[in-house]
């Protein structure tokens, strides 16, 4: 079995502009056979791309490029505008049978009542450095307590 690799995060931007960035990644990708289209699921609009074959240049942080690759790629806009990216790349037969899960995972996709891009997990801040020790107070240095 071939392995790929299924992204999901939370971003910003023009949604055209971001699965434009998608097809740009694929060189050696007869034009024909890219799918685009959209859908209204669960009061959410999901922009897709499905690309079956091409040069895969590794993309937004993937240094490897590989032959033979295809994707499958959505954009979930949630009804408070917060946007959902699910990419998934991988070598082109393990995508053509990932096809019915992908739309299946896509199909899950719920909005939560009452949900905001607030309630979206915010990062971890790191902890303080911890300060220097508290220097004794005068006249008590170098006095050890009494038990």
């Amino acid at each position: 079995k071939l392995g790929g690799v299924l992204n999901v995060f939370i971003l910003g931007g023009d949604v055209e502009a971001n699965i434009q960035r998608w097809v740009d990644e694929f060189s050696n990708v007869d034009l024909k056979t890219i799918v685009r289209s959209t859908r209204k699921v669960n009061e959410t609009q999901q922009s897709i791309v499905e690309i079956p074959s091409g040069h895969f240049s590794g993309g937004m942080g993937d240094t490897k490029e590989s032959d033979n690759y295809g994707l499958l790629g959505a954009i979930v806009v949630a009804p408070s505008g917060t946007e959902y990216f699910f990419k998934l790349t991988a070598p082109s037969k393990t995508v053509k049978a990932a096809h019915k899960p992908f739309y299946k995972l896509l199909d899950s996709v719920r909005v939560e009542k009452g949900a905001t891009p607030a309630d979206s997990p915010k990062p971890v801040q790191p902890a303080p450095a911890p300060s220097a020790p508290t220097p004794p107070a005068s006249g008590s240095a170098g006095t050890a307590p009494h038990p």
